[in-house]
């Protein structure tokens, strides 16, 4: 009996030792193992859609705010009072190279055209797609989703949001206020009722 006193607690604490292991281990590789509903193991990852949607919200908002540079001219006050008119001035850094459908009155190719020192909209647009597909595609790798099926998808809503842009970019439209989102919502219904909705 005093046998299996003494060796009672060193089979337990052995035990919880390689249970803390095993935890520490998924921890450091990022992944646990949870039970699927047919009773298998499948490995799923601790960053959930939540957490990475805030992480890649935040870099997002951080990066957009670090591009943002307020100048004053030396000696201004900041206000001049000559004119009455704030003589700071927000400067984009990357303005020029980053871009969204302007406006347009007889053809919808007005709006990707070139602007005054920078590439064309079409081209800022383009770097825009691309920086997004790169930092969600980075995202869904450390979610252990496959980049492979996200990236066509993402293309696809890419080129409905330039096109819901571009509309609403029209001078008649943009005069009555019919924003990008409302074209937005009418594409998403044109596209699921003669479609229907894709899988993906």
């Amino acid at each position: 009996m005093i046998v299996a006193r003494l060796s009672e607690p060193r089979h337990h604490g052995s035990e919880s030792r390689a249970t803390d292991s095993t935890w520490l281990d998924s921890l450091v590789t990022n992944q646990i193992d949870e039970e699927s509903a047919d009773g298998g193991g499948r490995v799923t990852s601790y960053w959930t859609e939540d957490l990475l949607a805030i992480l890649v919200g935040a870099i997002l908002l951080i990066a957009s705010l670090g591009l943002v540079r307020v100048e004053t001219p030396l000696g201004t006050p900041g206000l001049d009072e000559s004119s009455g008119e704030d003589a700071a001035k927000v400067v984009h850094l990357a303005e020029g190279w980053v871009a969204k459908p302007g406006s347009w009155l007889d053809s919808p190719l007005e709006a990707f055209g070139c602007v005054e020192d920078g590439l064309p909209k079409l081209v800022g647009c383009a770097i825009v797609v691309g920086v997004l597909g790169i930092v969600l595609s980075l995202a869904l790798r450390i979610s252990s989703h496959s980049v492979r099926a996200f990236l066509p998808a993402f293309l696809v809503v890419a080129l409905i949001a330039l096109l819901a842009y571009t509309l609403a970019g029209q001078a008649w439209v943009k005069s009555r206020n019919l924003e990008y989102a409302l074209w937005a919502l009418l594409l998403g219904l044109l596209i699921s009722n003669l479609w229907g909705t894709p899988a993906w």
